[in-house]
């Protein structure tokens, strides 16, 4: 056996409070379900189920029904009979000492993963199902308490997007670890895939990103797109790749122009985001959806940009020569497409 087997499994999590319970279990849950114990250690079984038994090797003594016989003496359907046996035997052999090291791994991972203050609570404790049982009665909240504390931290976790100071992909990787844990305990705020659609739309939206949340709302509420939320999940991260890009591309360009002792105009869209002037919905109506609409408050500030700052207008031609000054004069219909208001052209 290689080094790498004998070492025990990482646990990530440390076993130190009972709020670490929940995640600290589904890592050792997940860990046991690989090696294929799982079914001997889960804490819920109301008694420790009995493991495997480790094999006997067959001897021809057995075989032969004689205690002195030898694999020499054997007649030759003993012979067969007692090969037969002993290649079952390696395969029972192979199986019981799969079990039986992933087993004695598990218990020394569950060791090093709770916390030393913790370490007296698995004194005398041998197999995994002892220990898990003993931490369980300790550290498990009652399933009913747990919901409600896993609603109050869904509804924080929304919250928090809206705090710009901090990492955009750690957020979502922590929203997405949290709603697997709500689902699994029937949390109501995720089980009804409207509202936590639109709960979770809401909060991109809060965090600054209105033009992902006026597509999806689109896509999911107008056009009844059936989208879950790991699609959704996936689209959002695609888009903050997408930002990121984009962002490190004029960074790049506009390094480049200053180390060219020129000066380069890149300012965020006249719709207030950072994408090219020709992805704008606002100002190229080729880039629209069918199903967009537009946000009031984007579209009474481009409306006042734009009348407000003519060179403006010439520096969007640049991108886009089709663009004929067109603003927004009325609102009249804001669940309406763009092109149901009012327009003039300056």
């Amino acid at each position: 056996m290689s080094s790498h087997e004998r070492s025990p499994p990482a646990i990530g999590v440390k076993l130190a409070t009972e709020d670490d319970w929940h995640q600290w279990l589904s890592t050792v849950k997940t860990i046991a379900l690989e090696a294929q114990i799982w079914q001997y250690i889960n804490p819920k079984n109301p008694t420790e189920p009995p493991e495997p038994i480790e094999p006997q090797r067959p001897t021809a003594a057995t075989v032969a029904g004689n205690p002195t016989a030898t694999v020499n003496d054997l007649s030759q359907s003993d012979l067969q009979r007692y090969q037969a046996l002993l290649s079952i035997y390696r395969i029972e052999r192979d199986e019981y000492d799969a079990f039986f090291h992933a087993r004695q791994r598990l218990v020394r991972a569950i060791l090093a993963s709770v916390a030393q203050a913790n370490q007296h609570y698995l004194t005398g404790l041998h197999t995994p199902y002892q220990q898990l049982l003993k931490l369980r009665t300790v550290f498990a909240p009652s399933p009913r308490l747990y919901r409600q504390q896993l609603r109050v931290t869904w509804r924080d976790q929304l919250e928090y997007a809206s705090n710009q100071h901090q990492d955009r992909q750690a957020w979502l990787i922590r929203t997405e670890a949290l709603y697997n844990e709500c689902l699994s305990v029937d949390v109501p705020e995720v089980k009804d895939k409207d509202a936590l659609l639109y709960d979770f739309l809401t909060a991109i939206r809060a965090a600054g990103n209105e033009l992902f949340f006026q597509t999806w709302y689109q896509h999911i509420f107008v056009a009844n797109q059936d989208i879950d939320f790991y699609r959704l999940v996936h689209y959002l991260r695609e888009a903050q790749r997408l930002e990121k890009s984009q962002a490190s591309t004029r960074t790049g360009r506009l390094a480049m122009s200053t180390l060219n002792g020129q000066r380069e105009a890149r300012p965020a869209c006249v719709c207030g985001y950072n994408h090219p002037y020709k992805r704008c919905y606002y100002l190229n109506t080729d880039a629209r959806p069918d199903s967009w609409t537009p946000n009031q408050d984007t579209a009474e500030s481009v409306n006042k940009r734009l009348q407000d700052d003519p060179e403006l207008i010439k520096q969007i031609q640049k991108t886009l020569p089709g663009f004929q000054s067109v603003v927004f004069t009325t609102f009249s219909d804001v669940n309406g497409p763009i092109g149901s208001m009012s327009r003039i052209a300056m």
